[in-house]
């Protein structure tokens, strides 16, 4: 290597005057441009910050709208379901009440058309019953009134005396009879227990009236055969067999 091609020790130093010279040079100019634009920086910078804030209230502005509405959206949702379910059970409430009203109703119907039917029928038995004692009662009077005219004119007073009084009687527990079925049509309970009672009533006065009308017939029949004769008498007895035997 030559001698012109090294670099001295005073040419290092020159170079490096030189250079730190443009340094502090480009440093002052720097300083100066920053100087300059500081303002306008210090402007953006809080331009920036402004814009930042209200974007992040912006944005937390809307996500809190989006979050209430998701809450009312769910709370309509909830109301919804809510106003539905107590629809569906008003609507099964109404049905049920509708339902246990119908059934009620056909429940009374059916008692009164029952309980109708059954009077309807102890009446019908009454009557029959009643009908066949009245049939009797003037059986009784007929059969009184042929065995007056066969004596061929015994005195039979205390007989005719003991047929009234019995035709009388009949009469009377007839009027009772009458009286209990009258009753009876107002009644709407017990209806089975009452017709067993006046079916009974009825059959226990029959048999006492037929027991009754034979034992004072016998009485009769003693009190006769001293004053008529003995072919009147066997004619009596075989009249007042026929009528105990009815």
């Amino acid at each position: 290597m030559s001698e012109e091609s090294e670099i001295s020790p005073e040419q290092i130093k020159k170079d490096k005057e030189i250079i730190e010279k443009i340094q502090k040079e480009r440093k002052e100019e720097l300083g100066k441009e920053l100087k300059e634009t500081e303002e306008d920086r210090i402007k953006n910078i809080e331009s920036s910050k402004q814009a930042i804030t209200k974007h992040i209230g912006e944005k937390a502005f809307t996500s809190e709208k989006i979050k209430e509405r998701d809450l009312k959206k769910k709370e309509a949702t909830s109301e919804v379901e809510i106003v539905t379910q107590q629809a569906a059970i008003n609507k099964t409430v109404a049905v049920k009440a509708f339902t246990s009203e119908k059934i009620k109703e056909k429940a009374e119907k059916l008692k009164t058309s029952t309980s109708s039917v059954k009077i309807t029928d102890q009446q019908e038995a009454i009557k029959k019953h009643v009908g066949d004692k009245a049939f009797q009662s003037e059986m009784a009077k007929e059969k009184a009134e042929k065995l007056k005219s066969s004596t061929s004119g015994v005195k039979i007073t205390d007989q005719q005396e003991a047929i009234k009084k019995h035709i009388g009687t009949k009469a009377f527990q007839t009027e009772k009879v009458r009286e209990k079925t009258e009753k009876l049509k107002s009644s709407t309970s017990d209806v089975d227990i009452g017709k067993g009672m006046e079916i009974i009533d009825i059959h226990v006065a029959g048999k006492a009236f037929q027991a009754e009308r034979q034992k004072e017939r016998q009485t009769q029949l003693k009190s006769l055969k001293s004053s008529v004769s003995e072919q009147d008498k066997k004619k009596i007895e075989e009249n007042l067999d026929k009528k105990s035997q009815q």
